[in-house]
């Protein structure tokens, strides 16, 4: 396990405490809980989870959540393996409130694959950069992933397409892009995109952009010219008028 201190944690919205890529499981028993969240998806192997007087089995793919301050246990068998993420901050609230996170729970049949693909790549960097911003952003980027998944019931098809503007918001992203996994034309592609989110597919992959960009400026040392590249802009001074324009302030006037 790997573990990640901010000596300035106030000054990020959510930000890392501890990851695990393919941990085996040891029997845990919190009887207090946690002063931090942590989200967990299961590798291999078979296990229990309890929590809220309540024990569910966990299987291979299967993923479960334990809430600060909740006390709760996990317990498998000799190959039961995870892989898990700690987090803490002024943003997780807003986080569930907008997810409709209400308590700890074990989430069955879902594709964890998304997440799991995260945590492998997020592992290697937490612990070995001083880019405090860059943790930060991919801390909520991982969450996001993981409750979206874990709490979506079945999705249509224009729904798979804002998930795909969230999971690639980093990308030059083209309607072509879209079309190659949306089964309709251009057109209705626009207009249902339109009639289900309030904007068009560009419009909502910039707030996403802007949304991310906000996070990384928390930060106060990190470029601009970063900051915009990671977030799917190529030129800073296109991406400085947008972020005025839509937060109504320059980026350097505070996130």
């Amino acid at each position: 396990m790997k573990t990640c201190v901010f000596e300035h944690k106030d000054m990020f919205p959510l930000y890392p405490v501890s990851i695990g890529n393919r941990h085996l499981q040891e029997k845990v028993v919190r009887p207090d809980g946690l002063v931090f969240d942590q989200i967990f998806a299961v590798r291999v192997g078979e296990g229990v989870f309890e929590a809220d007087g309540k024990a569910y089995e966990l299987e291979k793919g299967d993923m479960f959540f334990a809430p600060k301050g909740v006390p709760h246990s996990y317990y498998g068998n000799d190959s039961f393996t995870t892989a898990f993420l700690g987090f803490n901050g002024d943003y997780v609230e807003k986080l569930y409130s907008y997810f409709g996170v209400d308590g700890s729970g074990v989430y069955k049949g879902k594709d964890s694959r998304a997440f799991l693909a995260l945590i492998d790549g997020f592992y290697g960097e937490f612990g070995s950069t001083t880019d405090s911003a860059m943790l930060c952003a991919k801390t909520y980027e991982i969450a996001a992933v993981f409750f979206r998944t874990a709490l979506q019931t079945e999705r249509s098809d224009i729904y798979k397409v804002k998930e795909y503007l969230e999971a690639n918001y980093f990308l030059p992203v083209t309607l072509s892009d879209i079309l190659e996994f949306y089964p309709y034309s251009k057109s209705k592609l626009c207009r249902d995109f339109y009639a289900a989110f309030g904007k068009t597919v560009f419009e909502k992959l910039t707030e996403i952009r802007l949304e991310h960009s906000r996070i990384m400026l928390y930060d106060p040392s990190v470029k601009l010219s970063a900051v915009a590249q990671s977030c799917g802009f190529n030129d800073v001074s296109y991406f400085c008028r947008t972020y005025k324009r839509f937060y109504g302030k320059s980026p350097r006037c505070g996130a």
